[in-house]
């Protein structure tokens, strides 16, 4: 008659097992959103630098603009002209 019985239930085996399977899985989970983080932070501080020199970029060609203004107006005697 023990081999008609039926088990009921889960055994402390199987819970084991479940329970690293379940731990498993959460920390690979947590390691992708540490690193789609640490990604996006990278990826900000790029895209801040790009801006940052396209804005140096834009200043020094204003700047250099007007000293060939200038250059050019001195050379061909413009600002004699105003006094």
């Amino acid at each position: 008659m023990q081999g008609n019985r039926h088990q009921r239930g889960v055994g402390l085996v199987e819970l084991l097992v479940a329970l690293v399977i379940g731990l498993l899985i959460s920390m690979a989970a947590i390691g992708t959103m540490a690193h789609s983080r640490a990604t996006a932070a990278t990826m900000g501080e790029a895209m801040r630098l790009h801006q940052d020199s396209a804005t140096a970029m834009r200043i020094i060609e204003h700047q250099v603009r007007q000293a060939v203004a200038e250059a050019v107006g001195d050379v061909i005697g413009l600002h004699d002209l105003g006094n």
